[in-house]
């Protein structure tokens, strides 16, 4: 059985008693009269304690309101909040005695943390997850900015990932897609010749630059602009070989990578 200790209750049944004793002591030993003071001291204990419980449920109340009204101005939210908050009450049911509630508050911490990310407009990304980079092709026409650099790049041009996304491209530039890459090399190569006439072909504007004789900010950038309101850097992570892309929907950063690929295209010779 759950033991409910409530200080208030708990207090005032103390002053309950002690006042009528007080009481009955004090009044020539009148018991009546100290238990009609005990029952008043009940009686005010009660209702402070209704009326924190009623202080309590409103505040609550109010919380709540509030979050509802913020979920509601998401049109997608409330079917999604529904379904997290069905999956974890089933987690906690059906594994309550597992570790699964204390992975699932681990997945929930996860999606925090990456929405904090995107509070602050960005969000880190698996660069073999070309996923919002395709959404964003078959988005309405506009340019494609890419700096592709041959440490970085080559290898995944050539992936199964990257041919997709090329295919995802050509799709784009018969839609009214306009893109611009420069390739970023360190020794010109026979890969890159092919990637350079492919895409040449299709109407890619190609251009190339030898990474040696970029400004030291420029050298290792790796970053494609979609447009003026998205763009993803290429990242090498801390302390591992991981590589990611670092989504950027920030007007000033993306204001700043437009810049460095003005700068890049005036540096680079036309293939």
């Amino acid at each position: 059985m759950t033991r409910y200790f409530n200080p208030v209750v708990s207090i005032g049944s103390i002053l309950a008693v002690g006042s009528g004793l007080v009481s009955y002591f004090a009044g020539e030993n009148n018991i009546i009269f100290g238990v009609l003071i005990g029952l008043q001291v009940q009686i005010l204990t009660l209702a402070t304690e209704i009326i924190i419980t009623l202080k309590d449920k409103a505040i609550i109340a109010g919380r709540l309101a509030r979050l509802l009204d913020d979920v509601e101005t998401v049109p997608w939210m409330p079917q999604v909040l529904m379904r997290i908050c069905d999956a974890a009450v089933k987690v906690h049911q059906r594994y309550g005695s597992t570790i699964a509630p204390i992975a699932a508050k681990r997945v929930l911490a996860l999606a925090e943390r990456e929405l904090r990310q995107l509070e602050s407009g960005f969000l880190y990304v698996d660069c073999y997850d070309p996923s919002l980079k395709l959404q964003l092709l078959g988005g309405p026409p506009s340019t494609l900015r890419a700096m592709s650099v041959q440490d970085h790049d080559l290898s995944w041009h050539l992936s199964e990932v990257g041919h997709n996304y090329w295919r995802a491209q050509l799709d784009a530039l018969n839609s009214g897609w306009q893109v611009r890459r420069v390739f970023v090399y360190t020794e010109w190569a026979d890969e890159l010749q092919l990637l350079v006439d492919e895409q040449k072909a299709a109407g890619v504007v190609t251009m190339r630059v030898r990474q040696s004789d970029l400004p030291n900010e420029l050298r290792a950038l790796d970053v494609t602009i979609w447009g003026t309101e998205h763009a993803f850097e290429h990242q090498k992570m801390q302390m591992g070989t991981t590589t990611v892309d670092k989504l950027t929907v920030d007007s000033e950063d993306i204001g700043q990578y437009l810049t460095y690929f003005r700068t890049l295209e005036a540096l680079a010779e036309m293939m």
